[in-house]
């Protein structure tokens, strides 16, 4: 919607036709409804561009027709009735505002955002996954805060036109009125960069900060999304000479294309992949478990999705978590039920404890916090088993090897570890039937699969009954597992893959239990 907006705006300003400037508004109003982030930069950057036209063409069309009271008047019908389609979804971040403003941690200050601002070397700081360009991927990193949202560099021939524009406008080798269009894009170029820029700690952009509804974007180098229209204009037009030969327009159109994909050689190796189908199906799968377990809007007034999770690795807590409470929002938002989960740039008072720790008395402590009874909001944690009590083992087997999951190929549990980490831990849930399950690092469940070798693996999304195990205390302080098909998990001698295939309790999976008053304990097996 970006580039329509300019063009609308372009031919309000030449033209000043009121329809023009009703596509202006819905253009703003669509992009707000798509993000609120673009919906912000698109009016920076349509700001600047009116400026830049105001300055240089000076054209009457818009500006005088306001002298005529009809053309007034139907210019403020306009907004007002872009301002009644954009109330949907600005209330609601206004009602947030307000609240906000009742809460211990205030509003955002400008020195909450002011270290996301464009430094001039992000200009030229290329990301290292830029072929062509790995020559100016170190240029910012000891420049610049969080130095991998200021890799803002788009590439040679972008500023090879911006340099021919200037050039062009200088040598006055094009028309006046193609100076005067080159004149208005670099004007507007330049400005809006330079108000929204941290140049050795001082920034315009306080300004902009202190309008209405700017204080809610929390990283200001996302502009480029925006400020990228203007590199577009500037090559467009600063190539057009060329193209006034018909031998200069062929060889242009010829080469043109070889050099953007030369100019945009990517190794993809360095990026990071997101598969939007697996997102796809993890949401319908959330929405099966909630439409499982969802109780009716007569009894709850919301949901808290708070499903187990297993062991992480370090580092990869808070980026499960967000991507949890993503997945509930989307699933919760299709089944038209509200939800607690929420992931957004700032937060009430009181509701990170539930984010980060998704239980109970965090949930409690932010609902009791802002006067909502707890008991309106249902915790739904996916299963459906009844879960009473959960905690963090370890399994070891009898040679004194710890049970790992396999972390690629088939998954498989195996006694073959002799350290300790993540894929070595397992979260132990007790159900209220006495059963329990083990949830893995991968975020499956442990079970027997009984349709195949009986070989236990982590491969079950859902807790089913190939997954619930029975746990039978031993006289000397050990323990037997028993799977759901009648039989005893036990170790093979040679491959050390656990089976459920023992009749009998004997040289089964069993030695001590060690519990600690930490949720890591020692859950002991022996081997066959």
């Amino acid at each position: 919607m970006v580039p329509l907006a300019f063009w609308f705006l372009w031919r309000y300003l030449g033209s000043g036709g009121l329809k023009w400037f009703a596509l202006v508004v819905l253009a703003v109003v669509y992009q707000f409804y798509c993000g609120m982030y673009l919906g912000f930069m698109l009016v920076y950057g349509l700001f600047f561009l009116a400026l830049g036209h105001l300055v240089f063409l000076r054209h009457p069309g818009w500006w005088k027709r306001f002298l005529w009271w009809r053309y007034a008047l139907g210019w403020i019908l306009v907004l007002a009735c872009g301002a009644a389609l954009l109330a949907p979804v600005a209330l609601p971040y206004q009602r947030m505002q307000a609240l906000v403003l009742q809460t211990e941690t205030g509003v955002r200050t400008f020195a909450d955002i002011s270290g996301s601002l464009p430094r001039p070397i992000a200009f030229f700081f290329s990301h290292p996954g830029a072929e062509s360009w790995r020559m100016f991927a170190e240029t910012g990193l000891d420049v610049t805060p969080s130095w991998w949202d200021q890799t803002q560099f788009v590439g040679g021939l972008p500023w090879l036109a911006i340099a021919a524009a200037v050039a062009l406008v200088s040598l006055r080798r094009v028309t006046r009125a193609q100076r005067s269009i080159l004149a208005t894009l670099l004007f507007s170029f330049f400005f809006s960069w330079l108000f929204c820029m941290d140049i050795a700690g001082f920034s315009l952009y306080q300004w902009v900060f202190e309008l209405p509804g700017f204080s809610s974007l929390r990283s200001v180098d996302r502009i480029i999304n925006v400020q990228v229209m203007f590199f577009v204009l500037l090559f467009v037009f600063a190539l057009r000479p060329l193209f006034a030969a018909p031998r200069r327009a062929w060889l242009t159109a010829l080469l043109l294309p070889l050099l953007v994909v030369q100019d945009n050689r990517w190794d993809m190796a360095s990026q990071m992949r997101f598969n939007k189908r697996d997102a796809q199906e993890l949401v319908t799968e959330v929405q099966r478990r909630i439409t499982r377990e969802y109780k009716g809007s007569k009894m709850y007034d919301a949901i808290a999705y708070t499903p187990y999770f297993g062991i992480a690795g370090p580092g990869e807590t808070h980026d499960r978590l967000i991507k949890l409470h993503l997945t509930a929002m989307l699933a919760a938002q299709d089944l038209g039920i509200p939800t607690v989960n929420a992931y957004t740039g700032y937060y009430p008072d009181k509701y990170m404890g539930f984010f980060d720790g998704l239980d109970s008395a965090m949930l409690m402590r932010w609902t009791t916090f802002y006067g909502v009874p707890a008991d309106r909001v249902q915790q739904i944690d996916g299963l459906a088993p009844s879960i009473v009590k959960s905690d963090t083992v370890r399994l070891r087997a009898e040679s004194g090897a710890w049970v790992a999951i396999a972390s690629s190929g088939d998954r498989t549990a195996t006694a073959d570890r002799d350290s300790l980490g993540p894929w070595e831990s397992f979260l132990r849930l007790r159900t209220g039937d006495g059963c329990v399950a083990f949830l893995c690092t991968n975020g499956s469940f442990l079970c027997a699969e009984l349709e195949e070798q009986q070989q236990l693996a982590a491969t079950a999304m859902d807790l089913g009954d190939y997954g619930l195990f029975t746990s039978e205390p031993q006289g000397d302080g050990t323990i037997a597992l028993k799977a759901n098909n009648g039989l005893y998990v036990t170790v093979d001698s040679v491959t050390n893959t656990l089976f459920a295939t023992s009749p009998v309790i004997g040289r089964t999976l069993n030695s001590s239990c060690t519990h600690r008053r930490s949720l890591a304990n020692n859950y002991g097996f022996g081997s066959a």
